[in-house]
């Protein structure tokens, strides 16, 4: 059986921001065989960084799984969302001439706490509600363009471990990144 290649585009939650390389949910998936893994997770990117750097790093590496998570930094920059939501629908289009096998993956929650660099704790609540409606809008998205999602906000929202899974109440620690890489798996394999 030949190798599939999957590219996974996003932001420092795909970089795999604040934990050892091998701890990040990216970084894990290179164990599962007959898989190719390029992590083009980049810190700090908005969708629009991504869809920018969307030719160079997805479709001129013609990979057969597409997988695009995004939004959190548009979230934390105040930007608007439908701006975003369009971003995403403009990568999803231009993905599908290439793969039907598109996934996007929906940012995890944030965590209140008075530790943030990068929440204060007096915007948490906004924060929090616009990722929700983040959630909302790319879930219609998705299935408006027939296109797969993992729920990673609700994934992160109900886990048992919640109050254990962040580093900063955005970027996830070893056991967050593994929730994640466990939910990836039950969808890609």
């Amino acid at each position: 059986m030949s190798k599939k290649t999957i590219v996974l585009l996003g932001d420092s939650l795909t970089y795999g921001y604040g934990v050892h390389k091998k701890e990040s949910w990216a970084y894990k998936l290179n164990y599962i065989e007959n898989l190719n893994v390029i992590n083009k997770g980049v810190n700090g990117s908005t969708t629009t960084d991504m869809l920018n750097r969307f030719t160079k790093d997805v479709i001129n590496l013609n990979p057969d799984i597409i997988f695009i998570m995004g939004g959190t930094n548009d979230v934390l920059s105040n930007k608007n969302l439908s701006f975003a939501i369009n971003n995403i629908r403009l990568m999803i289009k231009e993905g599908l001439t290439i793969t039907k096998n598109i996934i996007i993956g929906i940012p995890p929650t944030v965590y209140k706490t008075n530790n943030s660099y990068f929440i204060s704790f007096e915007t948490y609540d906004y924060v929090f509600e616009n990722l929700k409606k983040l959630r909302l809008d790319l879930i219609n998205l998705c299935e408006e363009l027939k296109v797969s999602y993992i729920d990673f906000f609700t994934e992160t929202s109900l886990s048992e471990y919640y109050n254990d899974i962040f580093i900063d109440g955005v970027h996830l620690n070893a056991l967050g990144n593994n929730l994640i890489y466990e939910k990836i798996l039950t969808t890609i394999m």
